[in-house]
């Protein structure tokens, strides 16, 4: 485990960070304080008590110093002494060390204090937002936001904005910004009326933001979310922004305090896509274009993509349309499999798996009631017409001919299988 926080040294905070691990029930480690490096020697102990520790801290030279601790959750909170001094301390159990206040290029410093790494709020319903320096790239397309102090109603969003964005804002209220928020769940995509998007946060929990670019790097696909290093969901609508995009967070209740990480995209996100192959073997990649970035195409010219396009040579994709037999025939076992991950899998069944059309939903117990069931159905068939809509809205406005049938022939038969 990793602890970074603050401890007191003559009056004045100073950062600390301690990697512990236990073996043959001795404490062992290394870290940093405002006395320099340490390592954790055979001073380290487990009182009988456990969320309680005692450690000693080896400096160079001859310099010891001993912390006392008590550890609730993720926070360890106690005292050190050494050297003829003494101070308490708060340190914060993380996965990797947070950015430094310089990796802020824009600060609401009227509701916004650092304490040490830690971003802070200092009102009480105001609106503070913080917003990175260097914008997101592909080389540098994530980053993460772990709930240190849930404050009075963790109000917490976590998205991308422009550079100008209003500092006194909650990400995805206003243009050029979208953000998930903390306290409700909902995703927020330019305007105030959020969407259910994935679960409410609280205290210690990991939400991270990212974005996915086109391949030739100059215009955003799409957005996603994790929580606690399982994917989310993903915004279809996303490649409405422009670049650049900058990592942007707002705190909006009292007491809330946050570490903000930079990191790789996770492994989750990785595994969704790479290695993926229709049924005819063909590799897939997910579309581009608006309204049509939850489908998988293969880039081939297939005679069932070229029929329904009303063409004679008509390709698979790459960006968006219509899709081969074989691609079809993918997006379909995905859809039935995640079927069976969101509505059927217990507790102990943590799939990874995306949803094809939108976020993940919440996992149930296989004997579902029908007031479920019946939700489910109604969630799934409202979901698939925002798709349908959505494609549609990319015909420049007008929709006709063998392509409109088409898509309301799919409504339709979705309408008839969940009422079914």
């Amino acid at each position: 485990n990793i602890w970074y926080g603050l401890h007191e040294v003559e009056g004045k905070q100073r950062e600390m960070a301690v990697r512990l691990s236990l073996e043959d029930d001795k404490l062992q480690g290394s870290g940093y304080n405002a006395h320099g490096a340490f390592t954790v020697g055979q001073g380290g102990t487990l009182p009988a008590e456990p969320r309680k520790l005692e450690f000693e801290a080896h400096h160079s030279g001859a310099l010891r110093t001993t912390f006392k601790a008590e550890v609730s959750g993720r926070t360890m909170k106690g005292k050190w002494s050494g050297g003829g001094k003494s101070g308490a301390m708060v340190l914060y159990r993380t996965h990797r060390v947070p950015v430094p206040r310089t990796w802020f290029g824009r600060v609401n410093t009227a509701f916004i204090r650092f304490d040490g790494r830690a971003v802070a709020f200092t009102g009480t319903n105001q609106i503070g937002v913080v917003q990175a320096d260097q914008p997101l790239t592909r080389e540098n397309p994530y980053f993460e936001v772990q709930v240190l102090d849930k404050g009075h109603d963790c109000a917490i969003a976590v998205g991308v904005a422009h550079r100008d964005y209003p500092l006194d804002q909650m990400p995805g209220w206003r243009s050029g910004s979208i953000a998930y928020h903390m306290d409700d769940g909902k995703l927020f995509f330019q305007r105030g009326q959020g969407q259910r998007f994935g679960d409410k946060c609280g205290e210690g929990d990991v939400v991270g933001c990212g974005i996915e670019l086109s391949d030739e790097g100059d215009r955003i696909t799409s957005v996603y979310w994790t929580k606690n290093g399982e994917l989310a969901g993903r915004e279809v609508c996303a490649n409405a922004l422009s670049l650049p995009l900058y990592a942007s967070l707002a705190l909006h209740s009292e007491g809330e305090r946050v570490y903000v990480f930079q990191a790789p995209p996770p492994a989750c996100l990785a595994s969704s896509t790479v290695g993926q192959v229709n049924a005819a073997g063909e590799p897939v990649r997910l579309g581009t274009e608006r309204g049509f970035t939850h489908l998988y195409y293969c880039s081939q010219r297939h005679a069932a993509a070229a029929s329904r396009a009303g063409g004679t040579d008509a390709t698979c994709g790459p960006a968006g349309g219509s899709q081969c037999a074989a691609c079809e025939s993918l997006q379909d076992s995905l859809a039935s499999r995640q079927d069976w991950d969101t509505q059927g899998a217990g507790d102990d069944d943590k799939g990874s798996g995306e949803s094809l059309v939108g976020p993940l939903q919440t996992r149930g117990s296989l004997h579902m009631d029908a007031d479920a069931k019946k939700c489910l159905a109604r969630d799934s068939v409202w979901r698939l017409l925002r798709v349908i809509l959505l494609q549609a809205s990319d015909q420049e406005g007008v929709v006709h001919g063998n392509h409109a049938h088409s898509l309301w022939m799919t409504l339709l038969a979705a309408i008839q299988q969940q009422a079914a």
